[in-house]
C-alpha cells in the first residue's frame, strides 16, 4: 500500500497532490490518500477518480502547523 499526504485549498486539491496521486495508482499497488485540514470532508469524495483506493479526512479544531510548539 502506498500511502500519499495530499494538499488542498479552497479551489480544490492541488494540482501536484492529485499528480502525486495517480503516479501512485500507476503503479498497480493499493493507494491511501490522506488530507485534512478546514475543507478537507469536501474534497474527499472526488479522490477515488484519481486513483485512491482509501481516503481518510483528519479532522480537528485546530489548523494543522508544521513549527514546534
Amino acid at each position: 500500500m502506498i500511502l500519499v499526504h495530499l494538499e488542498h485549498g479552497s479551489a480544490g486539491v492541488r494540482r501536484a497532490s492529485l499528480e502525486c496521486l495517480g503516479a501512485a495508482a500507476a503503479t498497480g499497488l493499493p493507494v491511501l490518500a490522506v488530507l485534512g485540514g478546514p475543507g478537507a470532508k469536501a474534497h474527499a469524495a472526488s479522490l477515488g477518480r484519481h486513483g485512491a483506493h482509501k481516503v481518510v479526512v483528519l479532522t480537528g479544531r485546530e489548523r494543522y502547523s508544521a513549527d514546534a510548539q
